[in-house]
């Protein structure tokens, strides 16, 4: 039977083999074409072409042949030539696609145990059904012992399918080297793994050593997968990726304006997200696709001024212009079939974090108006900002302190006992702890934390060891509660759910929940048509409220004050845990050089703009001169590899 799948009348086979970009095995995700070359020679501003042929085939590199006739210069053929001789991109994506593509070795090298492999008679003989695990109940994926004849099952995979490791489990206590894997002897081959030479191996005596324990080689055929087939229906088996890329759904393709995609470049997941919902609003739009005109006058007239060739490809306003015009004018939004053959593309990497990335384009976006005010279009940063209230509540002497800052992207922390399907959760941790304890496959479907969206905004955060300048004798250290409240609202909400947070052995883990934005939604976790946010419990009540005391004024300087420098041994183990110097060192002033308290402080404020920036007039340690060190200083001479015991002398 072909093994294929259909799709949009299409028939695609399925991967018969363990590689990658080649074909009969898995094919990589990006799109090339199909190209047919055009050249042309257009003169501006009158418009006028004239068509140029493409150079001969094994020419030499500086001829320029295919170019007479034409009437051109000398300098101008030469020029031609230059570019049409350069890789283009479509080429260059072809060579990575090939370095990409990769497949399992096939040739298998004789092993060294084979000719000298010793059998024991210890009157083994292995019938030919009802085989099973001598260990567990398994009667798949089984393996044969050549040197005992013991039958066990195999390794387990990823997905906790495959074995439960038995036979490798066999290997570490008897050290009897080479295995056969049952059900996939025919009379020409076998699969035979060597535990010693970890690898698959190729026994030229493999007959012999199975008429040992009563195998007929000639006399068997293949009843089960190879090892191969085993690892290509692993890897098609990615279940949560699956989910996410809603594999179990049939989607139609949709064209035209605000309708076109951008092409992963390979680590650019997260910059395709971003700019995908950023010109999905009116402001985005406004700004900067409907503006395109605008921005090329002023770019044009910036080379004129300053006889800079490279003006107008520095304009960060013209090129944002430009993409956001491509992506909302339909253009580029038509069906593959006019774009010539499709076939293998790239392999994706990590890609860094999408909030970091909205916060350092926001930064260049603010940057962009404040030099072009000339465009008529205002900051679609508008839409996005909002003033945020946080209140600050000590515990000791219930004493509260407001404080007002702008914001574009609201961080909200995740209440974990808020969670509405606790139970179930903890059953499933339970089960797959288990599973893991007694090396067993588990197979179910992971199950989350399940919260409210409204819950995190009402969530207080606890900040410990709170120097108080409310106590008397102020300074004094306890626990502050904090919580955050909207005084504006923008036309947009742009949230970022805090889902890091540290783990027991001071490392980010990401909290296994899923936030619910409808708790009356289906299974597939959308929210129901017409469904609305209610943001109200949101508003903020406008500062100190009857019967609250405020905090005395001087919060904020008594707190650098009580924390003048930084423990170096705290600010040490912060900084192995990734985070910069100077991030570390506003940690340990905000919380006076507490380890927990700091990294619970460096994780909530990992959105904060200045968070790496240096602080003036203040010290990592105390120092034996008494001298005050400058930070910012100190980074720089860091940074150029310098010592830090070099740098502050």
């Amino acid at each position: 039977m072909n093994c294929s799948d259909i799709e949009d009348g299409v028939e695609h086979d399925r991967p018969k083999k363990l590689a990658i970009g080649v074909p009969g095995g898995f094919e990589l995700p990006q799109d090339k074409f199909t190209v047919i070359e055009k050249w042309c020679l257009r003169r501006f501003p009158g418009g006028h072409s004239l068509d140029i042929p493409c150079p001969l085939e094994n020419s030499a590199v500086a001829d320029v042949s295919h170019l007479e006739g034409l009437g051109l210069s000398t300098k101008l053929m030469s020029c031609i030539n230059a570019i049409q001789r350069c890789d283009s991109a479509i080429l260059m994506a072809e060579r990575a696609s090939a370095a990409a593509a990769w497949e399992a070795e096939n040739v298998r090298p004789v092993s060294k145990f084979a000719q000298s492999l010793i059998q024991l008679n210890n009157g083994v003989t292995v019938p030919p059904s009802g085989l099973k695990c001598h260990k567990c109940e398994l009667t798949t994926n089984l393996w044969m012992n050549l040197t005992d004849g013991t039958i066990s099952c195999g390794r387990r995979f990823w997905d906790g399918s495959g074995g439960n490791n038995h036979a490798i489990e066999h290997y570490e206590r008897t050290k009897y080297p080479l295995a056969v894997k049952l059900g996939t002897i025919t009379p020409n081959s076998a699969e035979v793994f060597s535990y010693a030479e970890d690898d698959m191996v190729t026994d030229p005596l493999l007959a012999q050593h199975l008429a040992h324990f009563g195998i007929d080689m000639q006399c068997q055929r293949k009843t089960d997968r190879t090892v191969m087939e085993m690892e290509v229906e692993a890897n098609e088996r990615l279940g949560e990726w699956l989910t996410l890329q809603e594999a179990d759904r049939k989607l139609t393709p949709l064209y035209g304006p605000s309708l076109t995609g951008l092409v992963n470049l390979g680590n650019t997941c997260y910059i395709n997200s971003a700019i995908q919902v950023l010109f999905a609003t009116e402001a985005f739009r406004r700004r900067y696709a409907l503006a395109l005109p605008s921005f090329v006058e002023t770019a044009m007239d910036t080379v004129a001024r300053t006889g800079s060739a490279t003006a107008a490809v520095e304009s960060f306003g013209l090129q944002m212009s430009k993409l956001g015009q491509a992506l909302c004018s339909g253009v580029y939004s038509f069906p593959p079939m006019e774009m010539g053959q499709i076939k293998e593309g790239e392999v994706v990497p990590k890609q860094p974090d999408v909030q970091e990335f909205l916060v350092h384009l926001f930064d260049l976006v603010e940057r962009e108006v404040g030099e072009n005010s000339a465009i008529g279009a205002p900051s679609p940063l508008h839409s996005l900002s909002f003033a945020v209230e946080d209140r600050i509540q000590c515990a000791l002497t219930g004493k509260v302190q407001y404080k007002e800052r702008m914001e574009t992207i609201l961080c909200l922390p995740i209440p974990l006992e808020s969670a509405t399907n606790r139970d179930e959760f903890d059953a499933y941790e339970k089960r797959k702890s288990e599973a893991e304890k007694t090396k067993t496959p588990f197979k179910e479907d992971p199950v989350y934390l399940k919260i409210g969206i409204e819950a995190t905004w009402a969530a207080q955060e606890a900040i410990q060891d709170f120097i108080s300048p409310a106590t008397d004798p102020p300074g004094q250290r306890t626990t502050a509660l904090r919580s955050s409240r909207l005084v504006t609202f923008p036309d947009i909400l742009c949230v970022q759910m805090l889902k890091f947070t540290l783990s027991e052995n001071w490392l980010p883990r990401k909290l296994n929940v899923a936030i619910q934005l409808d708790p009356n939604s289906p299974a597939d976790g959308r929210p129901h048509s017409g469904w609305r946010l209610d943001l109200s419990d949101l508003r903020a009540l406008g500062g100190l409220q009857p019967g609250e005391e405020a905090m005395p004024s001087e919060a904020t300087d008594h707190l650098h004050e009580s924390a003048a420098t930084a423990d170096e041994a705290v600010m040490e183990q912060l900084q192995s845990m990734g985070f910069t110097r100077n991030a570390c060192l506003r940690a340990c002033l905000a919380t006076a050089s507490n380890v927990e308290a700091a990294s619970n402080w460096l994780m909530e404020h990992l959105d904060d703009s200045d968070l790496n920036d240096p602080i003036s007039g203040t010290t990592s340690s105390p120092n034996a001169s008494g001298v005050t060190v400058d930070t910012g200083a100190l980074a720089t001479l860091l940074e150029m590899g310098i010592t830090e015991d070099l740098s502050q002398i």
